[in-house]
């Protein structure tokens, strides 16, 4: 992505910042807080949710791993699935906005 938008603004590197940080910034903000909530599950918690995805082809269907946004299609359906109240509580707590 980060090329093709280079590709479409070179010469002009502050055009490029511009639309990358408006584009990709809030995929690399939204990935970052992914990124905090896996060092706040436990190997347990890991467990859980392998086993719950395994089970359940929702948490997977329409996830990319270039947009990790795309996690919040499901969030419904990890709010109804999850049956561990303080693993929702990391997850929504660290995933919220």
């Amino acid at each position: 992505k980060a090329a093709e938008l280079l590709g479409r603004h070179f010469p002009n590197l502050e055009e490029f910042r511009r639309e990358f940080i408006n584009d990709i910034g809030k995929e690399i903000e939204f990935g970052m807080r992914i990124l905090k909530l896996y060092s706040r599950l436990s190997d347990e918690d890991y467990d859980y949710l392998v086993d719950l995805a395994g089970e359940s082809q929702v948490l997977a269907r329409g996830l990319h791993m270039d947009r990790p946004s795309t996690i919040l299609k499901v969030i419904p359906s990890i709010v109804r699935l999850v049956k561990r109240p303080s693993l929702l509580r990391k997850i929504l707590a660290t995933l919220a906005f």
